[in-house]
This record gives structure tokens, C-alpha cells and sequence, in this order.
């Protein structure tokens, strides 16, 4: 083999592994971009707790979040809750229209489908672009421990909207939501409203992105409050309670406790 011939196959090796690295970084990126990423949350220590008992351990179980960029107009939030939140949820960010679609998985029927979905518009304070929540996301710790917000928001009311014009408010269809009933939630000035004794208490997450200390430029995932509102669920109109308040020791205001002991002894 001549010196000349050697040089060339050197050149052609060289040029394959470039090409190899690169189609490596487009792909990594394609993937990632599109990428699923997860974390724990842990909410705010209750310091009221602290002042009362300071022996009290006041941790609390993490919730864990699932955050998927699901295309370029929309991501995606699973929430598997554990306490303060009751039930598990799915939310829809549409960046290109501006709204918020959510499912409550308290709501769904026998075959685990949703039968109601809210929507909302999307409060760009809180999350002002696709590529401020990719930021954030990337800055996150795996483990996310609040330092405030969680707190329940009452002033919201459900009003129902056509799912025609649901639909329309996103990029791609929310397959979550399929088939469901759609309930704009709008905000009232008003606080939580008694006056339906048959509603059911509703919180949602609402997400946003926020510095992970006061004054640091890092952003981080956080929930800025819980959007509360009362519901009337036809649903669930043949569910009966028992007066067992010894045993929970707690009101049936949350919907998954009332869906889980309704069911227990319907």
C-alpha cells in the first residue's frame, strides 16, 4: 500500500467519523427536544406546623411530575399527586393559541376515559414561552422542593363551553380529552362558593416557571397555586356516603375521596 493511498483512506475515516459524530448531535437533539423529562416535588414546609409542634417532621411525600415538549406548540404536564393533591391530572400548554386544557383523572369512566375537561387561558406570567419552560426545565433539579406557593385559590367558576370551540382553542387535538365534556374556567371575584350542595371541590395545579432562589437567575418548575372551584358532577349522582367520620376523620370535600368511598360502598 503507497503512501499516497494510505493518506486517502486516512482522509475517507476521518470524514466518516465526522459524519457519524455529526448525525449523532442532530439526532440527540431531535430527541431531545421531544424528550420526556421527570421530577419529584416536594411542597412548601408548613411552617405553621414548625411553630406549633417544632418536634412535628412536617416532610411530605413528593409528587411526580412528567413534563413532555409533545411538538412545537404544545407541552404536556402528567401529575401522579400525592397529598396536598387528591387525584392525579394531565395538562395541555398550547404556546401558539394561549390556552390551557386540563383532565382531572378523578374524572373518567369505567373504561378510564375523561368525561370532562377544563381549559383556560394561558397566564404568560407565569409561563411566557416554550423556550423560557425548556430553560427551566433543563435548570431543574430532580428533585424540586417549593419554597412557596401550593396554597388554594378559590375563585374560579366552571362555566360549559361547546367542545367544538374547545377543540378549536389548540394546534393539536388534546386526545386526553376526547369525547369529554369541555368546562371553561373563568375567574370570579368572589370566594368559594357554598351555595351548591352538591358540587364537588376542584384544585388544579397551576404551573409556572420560577427562580429557584429569590436572587439567583436559574428557573426551576413550580406551582404558583391551586386554581379551586366547585363542580356539580352528574356522574356521580348515584354515589352514596356513609357517616363513618370516625374512621376518615375528615369532611368528603376532596373528589377522590368521595369517588374511592362511594365506589367502596355503593
Amino acid at each position: 500500500m503507497t503512501p499516497r493511498l494510505l493518506a486517502s483512506l486516512c482522509c475517507i475515516l476521518l470524514l466518516l467519523l465526522l459524519l457519524l459524530i455529526l448525525l449523532g448531535i442532530i439526532l440527540n437533539a431531535i430527541f431531545n427536544i421531544y424528550s420526556v423529562s421527570e421530577f419529584l416535588l416536594y411542597p412548601p414546609v408548613c411552617e405553621e406546623c414548625r411553630r406549633k409542634n417544632p418536634n412535628l417532621l412536617t416532610a411530605a411525600m413528593p409528587s411526580s411530575l412528567y413534563i413532555h415538549f409533545y411538538s412545537s406548540n404544545q407541552a404536556h404536564f402528567e401529575l401522579r399527586g400525592n397529598p396536598p393533591f387528591k387525584s392525579n391530572s394531565f395538562t395541555a400548554i398550547d404556546f401558539e393559541t394561549g390556552y390551557i386544557a386540563v383532565a382531572d383523572h378523578a374524572l373518567t369512566d369505567s373504561n378510564g376515559r375523561h368525561f370532562t375537561c377544563f381549559i383556560m387561558p394561558l397566564d404568560r406570567s407565569a409561563i411566557p414561552s416554550m423556550e423560557a419552560l425548556r430553560e427551566a426545565v433543563s435548570e431543574s433539579d430532580y428533585e424540586i422542593q417549593a419554597q412557596f406557593g401550593w396554597q388554594e385559590f378559590w375563585q374560579f367558576d366552571a362555566e360549559p363551553i361547546e367542545p367544538v370551540a374547545a377543540n378549536s382553542k389548540f394546534t393539536e387535538r388534546i386526545s386526553d380529552c376526547v369525547g369529554a365534556k369541555w368546562y371553561y374556567l373563568k375567574q370570579a371575584v368572589h370566594s368559594r362558593d357554598a351555595s351548591c350542595s352538591d358540587c364537588y371541590d376542584f384544585c388544579l395545579p397551576d404551573w409556572a416557571v420560577v427562580r429557584k432562589e429569590k436572587y439567583e437567575d436559574q428557573s426551576t418548575i413550580g406551582i404558583r397555586r391551586l386554581d379551586c372551584f366547585r363542580l356539580y358532577v352528574p356522574e356521580w349522582r348515584n354515589f352514596r356516603c356513609f357517616p363513618i367520620v370516625p374512621f376518615y376523620n375528615r369532611p368528603f370535600t376532596k373528589t377522590s375521596d368521595f369517588k374511592s368511598l362511594a365506589r367502596t360502598f355503593s
